[in-house]
């Protein structure tokens, strides 16, 4: 599983399937991020982001490790 923004589906999906897996995206959710620092001008930001479960196993790609 990983977790990334929205705007960037379609790169990573591209990305991640021309290395031979399988990409699906499991949620769509808005993340809050708050204030953390006093040079931030608003109080908190949301952003989309996608959780997408990549499947190693069901792509046929090869899992042997180096």
């Amino acid at each position: 599983y990983s977790f990334h923004k929205s705007s960037t589906r379609d790169y990573l999906i591209k990305t991640v399937e021309g290395w031979g897996y399988h990409v699906s995206v499991v949620a769509e959710m808005k993340f809050d991020i708050p204030k953390l620092y006093k040079f931030h001008s608003k109080d908190n930001v949301d952003v989309y982001v996608d959780l997408i479960r990549v499947d190693i196993a069901a792509s046929g790609a090869c899992t042997d490790t180096i």
